[in-house]
């Protein structure tokens, strides 16, 4: 007895709890609002004049390339996802191909100077917002028409689609 009476003494001494004790921990619930994304299409992806058949090629990188700008909350993750048309309609049913995308992207990217990638009709493109307020994300895209060798005089247009949704990442 005189032993666990001893033990019990060097137990309490040395701050070993000898009963149970109830323990409590506090956490925080956090949560950010994101911004609105605000998409703004800033230039068509122009061909100008093209001649009966004969390609004509926009690469991304050219004045005359089409390109897409937004912004929203400061280093979210997005998906971006372009609609690409297959063809150039002159609203009387005369159609003329479009192929052979190019494109480049990135926070502030400008004209010849972003991460190349290959645009396709419905693909996903993950990637973050740029860190500082006042950063815009941007898209140039370029492509290629191919007029036919009788292909119908006119003007033929198309629209090209950016959807850009936050990933929640």
């Amino acid at each position: 007895m005189k032993t666990l009476n001893t033990m019990m003494a060097l137990a309490l001494a040395a701050g070993v709890v000898t009963t149970a004790e109830a323990q409590t921990a506090s956490i925080n619930a956090t949560a950010r609002v994101l911004a609105p994304i605000v998409v703004g299409t800033t230039e068509d992806l122009r061909f100008g004049d093209v001649i009966q058949g004969t390609n004509k090629v926009v690469a991304a990188a050219a004045v005359e390339s089409g390109q897409f700008e937004f912004s929203g909350s400061t280093g979210a993750e997005v998906d971006m996802v372009l609609t690409l048309p297959t063809d150039l309609d002159d609203g009387g049913g005369n159609l003329m191909p479009i192929n052979t995308w190019s494109g480049l992207r990135g926070v502030n990217a400008t004209r010849g100077a972003g991460t190349g990638f290959t645009p396709t009709d419905g693909a996903s493109i993950i990637d973050n917002l740029g860190a500082a307020a006042g950063d815009f994300y941007r898209i140039f895209v370029g492509a290629t028409v191919v007029p036919g060798g009788a292909q119908t005089p006119g003007s033929y247009t198309a629209p090209i689609d950016l959807q850009v949704t936050y990933t929640g990442n």
